[in-house]
């Protein structure tokens, strides 16, 4: 059960919309691309998905109050790196943090850096060039 989602790097929302699909009823999506971000908003309302969150903002000057039932991030590889920590903080306990957009390239360099506190990957998907990770945050 997906309350609270959100949409880091939202690109086209698809993810979003998706979430919104299967009940998740607080959305939040945000890209530091204003032109995405205008995508997005208008796939929400060809969509019909209401009480979205939707800005340009960069994560680094994200803040929210409280967490999420599931976090997704699709961002660059040294990106994904560095907000780790911001990422896991941000998922409830028993929450999900799926991340994406890590090139087969970069891969082993992702595995050997990315290590959230606190979080455990459950699934690993390869698809052509591309690598996407499930991470689940231990409860408290």
């Amino acid at each position: 059960n997906c309350e609270r989602f959100l949409d880091v790097g939202t690109g086209t929302g698809i993810l979003s919309i998706i979430a919104a699909r299967y009940g998740a009823r607080i959305i939040h999506a945000i890209d530091s691309d204003g032109d995405s971000v205008k995508t997005a908003r208008i796939n929400f309302r060809v969509n019909h998905c209401r009480a979205v969150y939707c800005q340009a903002v960069d994560f680094r000057r994200y803040t929210v109050q409280g967490a999420f039932d599931f976090v997704a991030a699709n961002l660059l590889t040294e990106d994904l790196i560095c907000f780790q920590k911001k990422l896991a903080r941000l998922v409830k306990p028993g929450g999900f943090l799926a991340v994406s957009g890590i090139f087969h390239e970069n891969y082993r360099h992702f595995r050997g850096n990315f290590k959230p506190v606190g979080m455990a990957p459950v699934a690993v998907s390869h698809k052509k060039n591309w690598y996407a990770l499930v991470y689940r945050k231990e409860r408290e």
